[in-house]
């Protein structure tokens, strides 16, 4: 990240950080009911659909994150949504949501400060293009973040004038899953065939 974290900035992660839980809850929720898993308690049925009627928003403020903790608590301790975390590989989910659930009784307190593993733990989209300069041993560097979506790759190769080399990153535990956009395509073949595209471009 190339800087610490003073307290305001620390602070403008807390709805990213509510947003990862809602949203990997939800995802956790939906795929349940796909996979025809059970609940282990059926009174978290409620719980289960307030969190499916859950609309993103777009910052979750901390009012609006305490409504529902304890409902994502509830959930995260039946043993069903637990059965549906150990398949995880059969759809999308955010590598970092078992991290935050596993410490909700800590972000859900109403005087929640992210601390500086939360925030390398946070997930955001990256929407466009983002530049990030730093010298490494008096060579100036500049990455060059494009977003991984689908709908972000055709404003990639406007990146690629003047580039001397290229970083290609892959998400090793992403072996066996498959891609957000139509949850059929393997991620790492997605990968491949990304890179391809870029090398021949």
């Amino acid at each position: 990240h190339g800087k610490d974290y003073d307290t305001d900035a620390l602070s403008e992660f807390r709805p990213i950080i509510y947003s990862n839980i809602l949203k990997g809850m939800k995802v956790l929720a939906d795929a349940r009911r796909k996979l025809r898993v059970e609940w282990g308690d059926p009174n978290n049925q409620v719980y289960g659909d307030m969190i499916l009627n859950f609309q993103s928003v777009q910052a979750i403020d901390t009012h609006l994150f305490l409504s529902y903790a304890e409902c994502v608590n509830h959930l995260w301790q039946d043993s069903g949504i637990q059965e549906v975390y150990r398949r995880r590989n059969e759809f999308q989910l955010g590598d970092s949501t078992k991290y935050f659930l596993d410490n909700l009784l800590r972000v859900g307190k109403p005087e929640y400060l992210p601390t500086k593993q939360d925030v390398l733990h946070s997930r955001k989209a990256t929407k466009g293009i983002q530049e990030y300069e730093f010298d490494y041993k008096g060579i100036p560097f500049v990455m060059v973040d494009v977003g991984g979506q689908r709908s972000q790759r055709t404003k990639w190769f406007q990146c690629f004038d003047e580039v001397t080399s290229i970083l290609f990153l892959v998400s090793s535990s992403a072996f066996d899953q498959v891609i957000m956009e139509d949850r059929k395509t393997n991620c790492l073949i997605e990968s491949c065939m990304i890179f391809e595209t870029i090398v021949n471009n």
